[in-house]
């Protein structure tokens, strides 16, 4: 079993260049930090480069090709983005993005969510609801942040994960006649609602809502109905009350 136990050491120096986003876009890796999130990524079949670590704190994962590396506190600490790392790191491969099928299928499709923990629990929600896929706008906040993952809480391996242009997506969408939908504050009852079997449903920024070229192209507006004075829920409440109620509607 290889052993590393200085932070200088090349390879550590190497991965340590993962936390920035710009890196792993470069190399088209990125950071699994923590027993459960690694377990989720081997059950998904993820490709995995090396696993990192501390045999104080924990074993090594047997059913992986991945190569597993005896390691100091110390460095589990330098990869980790958490205060109290678990003692075990993964270096995983990026995922193909896989084809867009659009010939049916519901979808979630998130315009301009900024925070990585939104992002992630969106993802989480929609992969528990059994949705086709999640798109990401161009300006979503990056799905392989440390928040982002472990806010998805090992669904980020379970779902297609898409990343594009939502103008053209929409068209794309349109084209295929898959209705687009959206939350909106002027929208038809989520209660009352009638939905189509395959659908496109749209969540905005957490502050601005759906930009209005996006809303503009929405064949149906959905407002959920709220008996108290609060005029609007996080997007991240919001996408859960929405997904669940269209779920139950199928």
């Amino acid at each position: 079993m290889k052993q590393i136990l200085s932070v200088q050491n090349p390879l550590i120096k190497q991965c340590k260049k993962l936390k920035a986003k710009k890196y792993r876009e470069e190399q088209g890796q990125f950071l699994i930090d923590g027993q459960h999130l690694l377990q989720e990524a081997i059950s998904a079949q993820l490709s995995l480069e090396y696993i990192f670590y501390d045999p104080n704190r924990c074993d090594p994962p047997q059913n992986t090709d991945a190569e597993c590396i005896e390691c100091s506190e110390e460095i589990i600490r330098a990869l980790s983005d958490t205060p109290s790392p678990q003692g075990i790191i993964a270096v995983a491969e990026m995922p193909n993005e896989p084809d867009s099928d659009l010939s049916a299928g519901r979808y979630v499709l998130l315009d301009d969510v900024q925070d990585p923990g939104n992002v992630g629990t969106i993802i989480r929600t929609a992969e528990v609801l059994g949705m086709t896929g999640v798109v990401l706008g161009e300006h979503c906040a990056d799905v392989y942040s440390s928040k982002t993952i472990r806010s998805t809480q090992g669904a980020l391996f379970h779902i297609p994960i898409l990343r594009r242009n939502l103008q053209a997506f929409t068209e794309e969408l349109h084209q295929h006649h898959i209705p687009l939908l959206a939350t909106a504050m002027n929208g038809e009852s989520l209660e009352e609602a009638e939905v189509p079997l395959n659908f496109a449903i749209l969540f905005g920024n957490e502050g601005k809502g759906v930009s209005p070229a996006l809303l503009d192209k929405a064949a149906q507006l959905l407002t959920i109905p709220m008996a108290g004075k609060t005029e609007s829920l996080n997007v991240t409440v919001a996408a859960g009350i929405v997904l669940y109620r269209l779920h139950s509607k199928r």
